[in-house]
């Protein structure tokens, strides 16, 4: 075990890092590896700044799958959202700001990260910023184009991972599409990020019952109420509600078409409140060879 750690560890350089290992158990054991090495996979094609950075996929002469991935010293959004419910706009339009960036890249790529929740994205403080975004978990991942045999299921390896639940995602912010079982794209992952950005400003994501079915009912059926209605003390203007509303729209034709454009319009927003235009985020890239000298930590 020694020396195939020695080994990641040269692979990272000089570099603080952590080294991960699927912990399956049961009969979820093979899907959760393949789902371990379909993220470490999907992390390896992405450039952005706001996603986590990692050095070496593989496994070990036991056969023992590992990732050696950056470390990350901060909180979870969630986390952040235990202390504050709500965060002030400037703060929630900053960070939404960096999730578009990494989507952005990972659409690039043609995967869509289909999870996109608090939990999966994490505050990291670095570049002087405490609210500098890495966007976690992209193991459910699905690639746009996929291969189906003639019967219409799905032959890729994520559709095997995925197959045998009936929903791929968190039902408080799961798109109508992926409620439906119907293909899912980019506008996927911007309406699971309007859902974010509501619950930012407002305290609570728009849509919540007593179960997860009602939850997805209201997401199928459902308008959100108004930003303006559930929180009248922000008296948010006019272009921020309606950037959250149309990334929350029911139908993938009426929302953003991609993050760009999304952080397009996001940035005219924060230039009528008033607001810094992020310049953090477009000093991402020099973040990526950041890191403070390696340090060896037994585990």
């Amino acid at each position: 075990t020694s020396r195939y750690v020695a080994d990641a560890l040269k692979a990272a350089g000089k570099k603080v890092v952590v080294i991960r290992h699927p912990m399956p158990y049961g009969d979820l054991a093979k899907q959760a590896v393949q789902r371990f090495e379909l993220e470490g996979s999907n992390l390896q094609r992405l450039a952005s700044p706001h996603t986590v950075r990692v050095h070496d996929v593989g496994r070990t002469a036991h056969d023992v799958p590992f990732m050696v991935m950056e470390l990350l010293q901060g909180r979870s959004l969630r986390s952040e959202l235990t202390n504050t419910p709500s965060l002030p706009p400037e703060r929630a339009l900053h960070i939404t700001n960096q999730v578009l960036r990494a989507l952005e890249a990972a659409h690039g790529e043609q995967i869509v990260h289909r999870d996109l929740k608090p939990d999966n994205l994490f505050l990291a403080a670095t570049l002087g910023d405490p609210d500098y975004v890495k966007v976690l978990d992209f193991g459910i991942a699905k690639f746009f184009e996929e291969e189906r045999t003639t019967d219409g299921s799905d032959t890729t390896i994520e559709g095997q991972i995925t197959r045998g639940w009936q929903l791929c995602g968190t039902p408080l912010y799961m798109a109508p599409e992926q409620i439906n079982g119907e293909p899912v794209d980019a506008r996927t992952d911007i309406y699971a990020l309007g859902i974010v950005l509501y619950h930012l400003l407002v305290g609570h994501p728009p849509f919540r019952a007593k179960t997860q079915a009602a939850v997805l009912s209201q997401h199928l059926r459902d308008k959100p109420e108004l930003i303006g209605s559930a929180r009248p003390d922000l008296r948010v203007p006019d272009a921020l509600e309606r950037l959250v509303m149309r990334a929350m729209s029911k139908a993938p034709q009426d929302r953003f078409a991609t993050a760009r454009e999304m952080r397009h319009v996001l940035q005219g927003v924060q230039k009528k409140m008033g607001f810094r235009v992020d310049t953090t985020a477009e000093m991402g890239d020099q973040h990526q060879d950041t890191f403070p000298t390696t340090r060896r930590v037994d585990r």
